[in-house]
């Protein structure tokens, strides 16, 4: 179980951390341009 939940929240804290990479790649790419 606990396991289970650990590896669920990682999973949560890896997509939150690509969103977010993503979106300041985004900003960065129309600031550039």
């Amino acid at each position: 179980m606990m396991a289970s939940f650990v590896a669920s929240t990682s999973l949560t804290l890896l997509l939150f951390l690509m969103f977010s990479y993503m979106k300041d790649v985004r900003q960065i790419a129309l600031v550039d341009v």
